[in-house]
Protein backbone atom coordinates (compact mmCIF):
# COMPACT_ATOMS: atom_id res chain seq x y z
CA UNK A 1 0.00 0.00 0.00
CA UNK A 2 1.25 3.36 -0.95
CA UNK A 3 2.07 5.59 2.40
CA UNK A 4 1.14 8.74 0.22
CA UNK A 5 -2.43 7.62 -0.58
CA UNK A 6 -4.77 9.38 2.40
CA UNK A 7 -6.74 7.36 4.31
CA UNK A 8 -10.54 7.54 3.39
CA UNK A 9 -13.13 7.86 5.76
CA UNK A 10 -17.32 8.18 5.38
CA UNK A 11 -18.80 11.08 7.53
CA UNK A 12 -20.90 8.46 9.88
CA UNK A 13 -17.68 7.27 11.05
CA UNK A 14 -16.20 10.51 11.26
CA UNK A 15 -18.93 12.53 13.06
CA UNK A 16 -19.02 9.13 15.34
CA UNK A 17 -15.00 8.71 16.54
CA UNK A 18 -13.87 12.21 15.63
CA UNK A 19 -11.89 12.77 18.66
CA UNK A 20 -9.96 9.40 18.08
CA UNK A 21 -9.42 10.01 14.60
CA UNK A 22 -8.33 13.89 15.31
CA UNK A 23 -5.68 11.98 17.81
CA UNK A 24 -4.79 9.13 14.96
CA UNK A 25 -4.23 12.23 12.54
CA UNK A 26 -2.16 14.19 15.01
CA UNK A 27 0.44 11.28 16.22
CA UNK A 28 0.77 9.69 12.86
CA UNK A 29 1.48 13.19 11.19
CA UNK A 30 -0.89 11.13 8.19
CA UNK A 31 -4.12 13.08 6.67
CA UNK A 32 -7.66 11.36 6.36
CA UNK A 33 -9.94 12.54 3.17
CA UNK A 34 -13.80 12.10 4.51
CA UNK A 35 -16.18 11.05 1.86
CA UNK A 36 -19.79 12.24 2.08
CA UNK A 37 -21.68 9.12 0.04
CA UNK A 38 -18.60 8.30 -2.42
CA UNK A 39 -17.23 11.80 -3.53
CA UNK A 40 -14.48 13.58 -0.69
CA UNK A 41 -15.82 16.53 0.99
CA UNK A 42 -12.64 17.82 3.18
CA UNK A 43 -9.45 16.73 4.29
CA UNK A 44 -8.37 16.47 8.21
CA UNK A 45 -4.80 17.24 8.25
CA UNK A 46 -2.05 17.55 11.42
CA UNK A 47 -1.12 21.30 11.96
CA UNK A 48 3.07 21.94 11.20
CA UNK A 49 4.23 21.12 15.40
CA UNK A 50 5.45 24.97 15.61
CA UNK A 51 1.81 25.87 14.53
CA UNK A 52 0.39 24.08 17.46
CA UNK A 53 2.86 25.90 19.76
CA UNK A 54 2.20 29.14 18.90
CA UNK A 55 -1.37 29.24 18.80
CA UNK A 56 -1.39 27.52 22.24
CA UNK A 57 -2.06 29.76 25.00
CA UNK A 58 -0.15 30.03 27.90
CA UNK A 59 -0.46 29.51 31.45
CA UNK A 60 0.67 30.72 34.32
Amino acid sequence: MDSDIPLMLGISQVKRDFSRIAKDVATTGKPIVVLKGSKPIVQIAPLPNSSIQDEAPKTA
